[in-house]
């Protein structure tokens, strides 16, 4: 009861604090809103920090607001659509979403985006495990909403990942010639993070993963080791882990058999929602080094209600957002701004290409938008990289 009533006040408290949005109304812009992420909730901790035991009888509802130079002309709205669907309902990391919950979802997502249209936004975002309900290029939404541009935003999403990689490796001592694990490097994300390891002169890989036939095939490409098991993987100096479901998620038990004995692990996490629990976290934090990879930092985001609904969505203050997201606001920026309008336009941003990764950057140089430095873990700023083991040792987070 307590958390349905302080999800529906929070609704309300945003809705009369985000009075840019309702002056839009007022004035009759055509474009309410900027643009509209579509997303699933990751997990049950995001139904009691929004929803409660509330059901919406629709299957959707009004998530964290954003705007980017708030202040400013040409200032970028965003708004999350929910829908009451988690990521485990949805995720098959093998081929697309698949039965009920695919057509569940589908459904919740046609909704969603109805109403959404009705505010004319100028991006739509296929977010978190939507990606993968329409297709490859989501042909069908782009048909019935041709006004709306649609995009998955991997592109946003793994430049920052790269940044945060290059970054983490740097200051942990992580050198070209050590030993990396990678769990499931052939889906989107994973393939791109494998590439940009090997692009980085990375060559000492070993991998593991669900998909026993993409694994091999991946393996054949690249030259990579592959796995069965973490008993098989042997000691490694760091683990890049880019699945959140399945049998060959990394879990505390396999990294400690995995982890060198006298240094810590440094684990990069791209995934959401995270691999780790915080007790999980909690059981080896004197023997692991764990970054939360893909989100972005912008000095002139902001959230209405500020942090507090940013710590709700997961995050440790309201200058932090997903990458995808941010690369919703990039698109709906430069749009609103005639920037590079005609080429965006042409493009498909349901594919992730280094052409399009260009574009991005642009833009997210543009806005201020970055790679978090120095990084962080369960809303927590990262003060140490040191992967010395020290008795007694624990990583230090600062608040």
């Amino acid at each position: 009861m307590i958390s349905t009533l302080k999800g529906h006040l929070g609704r309300i408290m945003m809705a009369l604090l985000d009075w840019r949005t309702t002056l839009r109304f007022i004035l009759n812009m055509a474009t309410k809103i900027d643009a509209i992420m579509i997303t699933n909730m990751r997990h049950h901790q995001d139904k009691v920090s929004f929803t409660g035991e509330w059901n919406p009888t629709e299957g959707h509802f009004n998530g964290p607001r954003f705007w980017w130079n708030k202040f400013s002309l040409k200032a970028v709205s965003g708004r999350t659509r929910a829908m009451t669907v988690y990521a485990d309902e949805m995720d098959n990391p093998n081929s697309e979403i698949s039965g009920p919950a695919k057509e569940k979802a589908r459904e919740t997502f046609l909704k969603a985006i109805a109403w959404a249209a009705k505010r004319n936004p100028r991006v739509g975002l296929l977010a978190a495990s939507t990606k993968h309900l329409f297709g490859k290029n989501a042909e069908l939404l782009k048909i019935k909403y041709p006004n709306i541009l649609w995009t998955k935003g991997d592109n946003g999403t793994f430049l920052i990942k790269q940044g945060q990689i290059r970054y983490s490796f740097e200051k942990s001592g992580i050198q070209v010639f050590y030993r990396i694990g990678i769990n499931c490097p052939y889906g989107t994300l994973g393939r791109a993070t494998l590439e940009f390891l090997v692009a980085q002169g990375f060559q000492n890989l070993v991998a593991i993963g669900n998909n026993k036939k993409a694994l091999r095939k991946i393996s054949q490409e690249f030259g990579l080791q592959i796995v069965d098991s973490y008993s098989e993987m042997g000691k490694v100096d760091a683990f890049v882990n880019c699945a959140h479901a399945g049998k060959s998620v990394p879990t505390p038990e396999r990294i400690d058999q995995i982890r060198r004995e006298d240094k810590k692990m440094l684990m990069l996490d791209v995934c959401q929602p995270a691999v780790f629990s915080v007790k999980d976290y909690l059981s080896m934090e004197d023997r692991l080094v764990l970054v939360t990879v893909g989100n972005g930092y912008c000095r002139k985001l902001s959230y209405v209600f500020g942090d507090t609904v940013a710590k709700a969505f997961g995050f440790p203050s309201q200058r932090t957002l997903f990458g995808c997201f941010l690369e919703a606001m990039a698109l709906a920026y430069a749009l609103k701004n005639n920037i590079r309008k005609e080429e965006i336009l042409k493009t498909n941003w349901m594919e992730t290409s280094l052409k399009n990764m260009a574009i991005i950057q642009d833009l997210f140089n543009r806005m201020g938008i970055s790679h978090p430095i120095p990084g962080f873990c369960f809303k927590r700023r990262i003060t140490s990289f040191d992967l010395k083991m020290r008795e007694n040792s624990q990583l230090k987070l600062q608040p």
